[in-house]
């Protein structure tokens, strides 16, 4: 996993990574895999997610998978 050195340099935190999912309603999507991670700010979310060590991992993710990924303030 080559992310996850990334995500605790810019101060992540995994707080799931797979696991069973269970989708109750689903009218706007169905995931069928979630991750999901705690950065101490939206601007660390950010930087993790621009950085340069960042964008070369995210091109392998983006060839092998169809994801979703979105910044939640306030957890």
């Amino acid at each position: 996993m080559q992310a996850k050195p990334l995500v605790e340099k810019y101060g992540g935190e995994y707080l799931a990574r797979g696991g069973q999912l269970t989708v109750k309603e689903s009218k706007l999507w169905a995931p069928t895999r979630m991750v999901l991670i705690r950065f101490p700010s939206v601007a660390d979310a950010e930087n993790f997610y621009h950085s340069d060590e960042y964008q070369e991992v995210l091109q392998i993710g983006l060839q092998s998978a169809n994801r979703t990924l979105f910044i939640l303030e306030g957890l």
